[in-house]
């Protein structure tokens, strides 16, 4: 069954006029997708230097906080470059997503692309990979506390780690990649490990990248995962993705405006720096007020994502 459009809900006239002001909005910047690169390993950078200058438990446990944010922003940074739109030209978008973005967690910028082009493609269907799969295995909600515990357990714990050392392995035999390409991964692991053995910092890699990235990197993702598509009524194309407000305490975790997920579905041009303008024009419209799947927090507020999952509350209207 055909959802409703967005253009169809708030009529063409107002769908012109957002279009429009999209346009305007929806052209990367090579000096932003540079900037935000630098500011993730620079926020990493200053944890880790402020866990040695402290050598403090309770600061090196907040630098790895700290530091599996910045993880997912760099994934959040890949996700920008599979729509194109981290910097200006195609080949600097794969280049930057794969080698500082990408690579450095494990995987590559085409087996993403893959599948992520396709859920937009077949949204919340069955032939979309990333949403189908997942009611597969048990996403189907709502669930009560111990069942959403439950899988959270089997995706952060059981499901990632497998899916991880798969990956990796898939770097180097998956077909998404030419041989070229996969020869050029090899060599950057063989010098990026190579440094790191030479320069004797295996138990700081360990401390400051394995364990956020193994340990709290996939709750972050299980939580944004929720958020984008779950719990939601999939009635209209207003209700089948969802936006989470960008506190500051959010971004710390699920940056670089990544929230506005149901703007990015309507509006997949428009770079992650602009999108909290385009929610706030969308929101000029009553249709959209009304319909929209809006949430002022993923944990903490009036109005949070996690009471939609557990179904606590009906949906209540922020906007």
């Amino acid at each position: 069954m055909e959802l409703s459009s967005f253009k169809y809900l708030v009529g063409e006239d107002f769908y012109l006029q957002a279009t429009d002001f999209v346009k305007l909005r929806n052209k990367p910047s090579n000096l932003k997708g540079l900037g935000l690169i630098l500011w993730n390993y620079a926020i990493i950078g200053l944890a880790i230097s402020a866990s040695i200058f402290f050598s403090n438990i309770f600061v090196y446990v907040l630098a790895v906080v700290i530091i599996a944010g910045r993880q997912h922003g760099l994934l959040s940074l890949l996700h920008e470059a599979t729509h194109g739109l981290l910097f200006e030209k195609k080949e600097a978008n794969h280049f930057m997503a794969n080698f500082f973005c990408i690579l450095p967690l494990g995987n590559t910028f085409n087996t993403f692309t893959r599948s992520h082009l396709a859920h937009h493609k077949f949204l919340n269907t069955q032939r979309d990979p990333e949403w189908y799969k997942k009611t597969l295995m048990g996403w189907v909600f709502p669930k009560d506390f111990w069942g959403l515990l439950r899988l959270a357990f089997m995706e952060a714990i059981v499901r990632n780690t497998r899916g991880r050392v798969l990956k990796f392995y898939n770097i180097f035999r998956g077909q998404e990649n030419s041989v070229q390409l996969r020869l050029i991964f090899a060599i950057y692991y063989l010098a990026l490990f190579g440094i790191i053995s030479y320069a004797g910092i295996w138990f700081e890699f360990t401390l400051y990248w394995l364990v956020p990235y193994l340990l709290v990197l996939p709750y972050v993702s299980f939580t944004r995962s929720l958020a984008e598509h779950f719990g939601l009524s999939y009635a209209s194309e207003l209700q089948s993705s969802r936006n989470v407000k960008a506190t500051i305490l959010n971004q710390l975790f699920i940056p670089h405006q990544a929230g506005y997920h149901l703007t990015h579905h309507l509006f997949p041009s428009v770079p992650c720096y602009n999108l909290k303008e385009v929610t706030a024009f969308l929101e000029k419209h009553p249709a959209f007020l009304k319909q929209a799947c809006y949430n002022d927090g993923y944990y903490l507020g009036r109005n949070t994502m996690i009471k939609d999952i557990l179904g606590l509350k009906d949906r209540e209207k922020s906007y």
